[in-house]
């Protein structure tokens, strides 16, 4: 699965999932919400393109389980058992159609990443005692507002580069680094407050170790983000945000069919055949140079804060683009942050 899991077996029409075995990651209960978030986002996809009736119900359990591979030496079948599986099992059939409900472990994990809402005590057969259910909605949006204390030192620094950038128009780039669980993020997200106070518009992407072609998404959702587009816009309202760009005079129009690789859009016939007749040098250029123009016309509106996170993760590829960035916001009002 794009997102680490394995398929552990099929029983009728229900499918069994299972993350941080035999291959443990720090984030497991991210990598299982993220991939249920995507599966209930193509089933809905698949009802509204081929007018069929799909309905998808799922269920989401953590904690100790019996993990042992089936078959003898050298087979690759692999499953778990115990009380969590069991868990996992009920929440799904307490689920409806086109919802998932998370047990209170995985809530506990997830809930500064995810929206959840909770759901009245259950009673769960082969359970001594009713279980709290969450039901998992979407991805936060924004940070929550909780009281940041200390890193004084750091956070004057980081003031300091974008009064710096606002008063002479002039941007550089800034890397954060330390180890897990330290406060990077926590420390964004004050300074993205400072940011905006200051008159700067704000633009995240986060490099993730899991997911297709996951390096090259951060790239996506910067673009998406400069375009004022969600990140759970469709096609349409991407479309239509390029069109603004490029009417409005921000974006050369002869370089349209780069903007659109960047952003994931299908091209019409006609730019598709010219972009395959390209060598890959010049389409790894042009979608460089299409980012650089971007941030470029944006940042003459008003100064940005360009926040890439996790940069360890990132490919080759994604490198080059960081470098690009690194190289565009030293004559521009723009404040790049990697962590």
């Amino acid at each position: 699965m794009d997102h680490g899991g394995n398929v552990d077996k099929h029983i009728g029409d229900c499918v069994m999932a299972v993350f941080g075995a035999p291959v443990a990651h720090s984030n497991d209960a991210e990598r299982a919400a993220r991939a249920v978030l995507r599966i209930q986002e193509a089933s809905r996809e698949m009802v509204h393109s081929g007018n069929m009736t799909l309905g998808v119900h799922i269920g989401i359990a953590s904690g100790q389980v019996i993990a042992s591979g089936l078959g003898g030496e050298g087979s690759r079948e692999y499953t778990v058992t115990g009380q969590s599986v069991n868990l996992a099992s009920r929440l799904t059939g307490l689920a409806s159609a086109g919802e998932t409900f998370v047990s209170d472990a995985v809530f506990r994990e997830i809930s500064d990443l995810f929206e959840c809402a909770e759901t009245k005590a259950v009673d769960v057969k082969g359970l001594d005692a009713p279980v709290t259910a969450w039901r998992l909605l979407r991805p936060h949006s924004a940070g929550r507002a909780l009281p940041f204390v200390g890193r004084t030192r750091e956070r004057g620094i980081l003031r300091d580069a974008l009064e710096l950038c606002r008063d002479t128009r002039r941007g550089q780039a800034i890397y954060i680094r330390g180890e897990a669980g330290m406060g990077k993020t926590r420390l964004l997200e004050q300074m993205g407050a400072e940011a905006r106070g200051l008159g700067f518009d704000c633009h995240a992407a986060l490099v993730i170790d899991f997911g297709v072609a996951s390096g090259q998404e951060a790239v996506g959702m910067l673009t998406r983000s400069l375009l004022g587009c969600a990140q759970s816009a469709k096609n349409t309202e991407i479309e239509e945000a390029a069109e603004r760009v490029v009417a409005a005079g921000m974006f050369e129009e002869n370089r349209r069919v780069f903007l659109s690789e960047l952003l994931g859009l299908p091209q019409p016939d006609a730019l598709r055949r010219l972009y395959d007749a390209m060598d890959t040098q010049t389409r790894n250029d042009g979608k460089r140079g299409a980012l650089v123009e971007l941030v470029h016309a944006v940042s003459l509106k008003s100064p940005l804060m360009l926040v890439i996170e996790d940069v360890h993760w990132a490919d080759a590829s994604t490198l080059d683009y960081l470098v690009a960035l690194m190289e565009t916001v030293v004559p521009c009002p723009v404040v790049l942050v990697m962590t």
